[in-house]
C-alpha cells in the first residue's frame, strides 16, 4: 500500500472514531446530574436587603431567601396590579407574608425558584403598615432621597427628574447591602381606581428607568404599597391638586454599620 493510501486510511478511521465518541457517549456521561432538592418555607417576610430577604417561620426560624431575576412572584388576584410581571418582586417588602418554594444555597440560604402571597396575610392595596417600611427600621438608614414629580393625570417622567434619578442610583455603586424604596402618591388614598393606577404607573416609570438607565438590579428595589398613608387630601387629579401630591418618593437606605 502506498504511503498516501496509508494517510488516508488512518484519517478515515481517526474520524470514524471521533464520530462514534460523539453518537456513543460513555455511560458516564449519560448519567444526569441529580436533581436538587426542593425546599418550601412559609412566613412573614422581616427584612428585604436587596436581593436577600429574611423570612420568619411559625416557630420562629429565620430563613435567608435569595431572590433573582428569574424568581416568580404569584400574587392574589387585583392585589398589587403591577403591569410588568419583571416588577414583581418590588412588591416583597417587610410585613408581607409569603410562601417559597426553591432549592438549597449555602450557608443555609434558600434560593426562591417561586414566591407566593398568602392571601389571608396579605397587604391591602392601598398602603403598606408604616410599621413595616423599610425606612423605619432601626437598621436602616437613608443615604439619598428623590421626589419626582409629575404633571397632572400623567405617569411621564420629565428630563430633570430622570437627571435627579441617575444621581441617586450613582450613590449604588461599589454597594450591595442597599435598597431603593419607591414609593407613589396621587389623590386621597382609595379614593378611586384610577388614582390607584395612576400611582402604580408612576412608581412603575421610576422602577424601570432606575432598572434600565440606571442599571438598578430590580431585585434591590422595594415599592411597598400604592398610595402612601400621608398622601395629603385635594381634588381630583386630573383637574386639581398640587405637584406634591402628584410625586413619587425614592429613598436609598442603607444597613447601619452596627448592623452588618
Amino acid at each position: 500500500m502506498s504511503p498516501s493510501r496509508t494517510r488516508m486510511t488512518a484519517l478515515i478511521t481517526a474520524l470514524i472514531s471521533i464520530a462514534a465518541t460523539f453518537t456513543h457517549p460513555s455511560a458516564a456521561t449519560q448519567t444526569s446530574a441529580p436533581a436538587m432538592p426542593k425546599i418550601k418555607v412559609a412566613g412573614l417576610i422581616t427584612i428585604r436587603n436587596g436581593e436577600v430577604m429574611n423570612v420568619r417561620t411559625s416557630d420562629g426560624k429565620i430563613v435567608a431567601v435569595v431572590l433573582n431575576p428569574d424568581t416568580k412572584l404569584e400574587e392574589p388576584a387585583g392585589v398589587f396590579g403591577f403591569r410588568e410581571k419583571r416588577l414583581d418582586v418590588t412588591a416583597l417588602s417587610p410585613g408581607l407574608s409569603v410562601e417559597v418554594q426553591g432549592t438549597p444555597y449555602e450557608n443555609d440560604q434558600v434560593v426562591a425558584k417561586t414566591v407566593a402571597i398568602s392571601p389571608h396575610g396579605q397587604h391591602s392595596a392601598g398602603a403598606m403598615p408604616s410599621t413595616a417600611s423599610p425606612a423605619k427600621l432601626a437598621d436602616y438608614e437613608i443615604k439619598a432621597a428623590y421626589d419626582a414629580h409629575f404633571d397632572a393625570g400623567s405617569a411621564l417622567l420629565s428630563q430633570a427628574d430622570k437627571t435627579g434619578l441617575m444621581n441617586l442610583a450613582s450613590n449604588t455603586t461599589g454597594s450591595s447591602g442597599y435598597i431603593i424604596q419607591v414609593q407613589g402618591f396621587a389623590d386621597v388614598p382609595g379614593s378611586n381606581a384610577y388614582d390607584q393606577q395612576l400611582s402604580r404607573d408612576r412608581a412603575e416609570a421610576v422602577i424601570g428607568y432606575l432598572e434600565n438607565a440606571g442599571h438598578v438590579p430590580v431585585t434591590h428595589i422595594v415599592a411597598p404599597g400604592v398610595l402612601a398613608e400621608k398622601a395629603p387630601a385635594a381634588t381630583n387629579e386630573p383637574t386639581g391638586g398640587s405637584p406634591q401630591m402628584r410625586r413619587v418618593e425614592v429613598k436609598l437606605l442603607l444597613k447601619n454599620a452596627d448592623n452588618h
